[in-house]
């Protein structure tokens, strides 16, 4: 009985360890959201943050993030970020996913390109979308999106 007992409060000591010990969800969001940035800011596209549209249905807030992207053919882009836990839903038409859920949240992205694109254009904007999903998965899970 001591030893189940010992394990547990081992096992719940580390949950609080992983979780941030005691942080608020804005402040995991907040942090989230700067690791995001940081890891987009790794990647072979040109990206510019911008403040979110004050639309209704729009997210704001500490785990949203928002900008540019232009694709490696110069297709120029759209893209959202609401980082978790408990990520707002976000609107809109686009490319994009829900994340799997991790120890330090989850995400939704979207990637829209600024106009209509088919062909090669279309297959590069899936690649960004790619990577954008790589990168939140990085922070939400520490790890590349499973396949």
């Amino acid at each position: 009985m001591l030893f189940k007992a010992s394990v547990v409060i081992s096992f719940l000591t580390s949950l609080i360890l992983v979780m941030g010990c005691g942080e608020s969800t804005e402040e995991m969001q907040s942090r989230s959201a700067a690791e995001l940035k940081t890891a987009l800011e790794q990647l072979p596209y040109e990206i510019k943050f911008v403040t979110p549209p004050e639309k209704p249905g729009y997210p704001d807030g500490p785990g949203v993030v928002y900008g540019r992207v232009r694709s490696g053919d110069g297709e120029e882009g759209r893209f959202w970020f609401s980082m978790g836990p408990s990520p707002e839903q976000l609107p809109g038409r686009g490319l994009g996913s829900k994340s799997p859920t991790g120890p330090y949240g989850d995400f939704y992205v979207k990637v829209a390109p600024v106009r209509k694109i088919s062909g090669r254009s279309l297959e590069q904007f899936r690649r960004v979308v790619a990577s954008f999903e790589d990168a939140g998965c990085k922070v939400a899970i520490k790890d590349h999106c499973p396949i």
